[in-house]
Parts: structure tokens; sequence; C-alpha cells
């Protein structure tokens, strides 16, 4: 189950790239779909009875981006 969390990986850096050209439109769009996503994301692994491994080195990187850099742009 690693293609919600790309996908939600994938929408923050373009939010990132949207807020930095100036487009805030497209950047908050984003931010909201992958909120939902991450919703998502979490529904699945309970249903599927699933656990994440939180020090997964990509993982840590991609929640400082989601919730860190990309909330202050």
């Amino acid at each position: 189950m690693i293609i919600i969390p790309l996908g939600n990986l994938v929408l923050g850096l373009y939010s990132i790239l949207f807020a930095l050209k100036g487009e805030i439109e497209y950047a908050v769009l984003l931010l909201w779909v992958g909120l939902l996503l991450d919703g998502l994301d979490g529904y699945i692994a309970r249903k599927l009875d699933r656990k994440s491994d939180v020090n997964y080195p990509p993982l840590r990187f991609y929640r400082i981006l989601k919730w860190g850099l990309e909330k202050s742009l």
C-alpha cells in the first residue's frame, strides 16, 4: 500500500512548487486533496489492520515536507 502515500508526496511537492510560483489557488487545492488522501490512507490502513513504520526515512522526509514546509508557504 505505497501508492497512496507516494501520491500524497507528489501532491505535496507540486503544492510547494505552485506556492513558490505564486499560484496559491492550485497550491491550496493540492493541499486539500493531499489531506483527503492522507485520511483515505489511514482509513485503509485501519481496515487492513496495517501498522506503518514511523522511522522509515522517506516517510519522515515526507512528513517534514507535508506538514512543515508546505504549510509555511
